[in-house]
């Protein structure tokens, strides 16, 4: 059942290294519509009676794109609106992406020529 009043959707974060905030902020600002499943924690959705469901690995395998939830809300036959759904980041494998990501750019610039 699709929500009839469109819930807020958030974006946290959850690691264990000690500077992970700037990955956060970092996500934050770019305001992504998907997540890819190296990089997600895990979703939940509240209810309007605060009742509370965590969506399981099996639906989160391809990741999930939280701009259309429609799809994962229906495979959870809900009978009540959803108010909130969460998407927790994993910031340590994410913090590892960027690093190589970037490694791999300064590589680009500054490597043997």
């Amino acid at each position: 059942m699709v929500a009839k009043v469109k819930p807020q959707v958030v974006i946290l974060g959850k690691g264990k290294q000690s500077k992970l905030k700037a990955t956060h902020n970092l996500i934050k600002s770019i305001q992504p519509s998907s997540v890819p499943p190296e990089l997600l924690d895990s979703v939940f959705l509240t209810l309007v009676d605060d009742t509370r469901y965590q969506m399981t690995p099996d639906m989160l395998k391809n990741g999930i794109d939280y701009a259309n939830m429609e799809r994962y809300i229906d495979q959870l036959n809900l009978q009540a609106d959803i108010r909130l759904i969460e998407v927790i980041i994993d910031l340590d494998a994410t913090q590892n992406v960027l690093s190589q990501g970037s490694s791999t750019i300064l590589d680009d610039l500054f490597g043997e020529q």
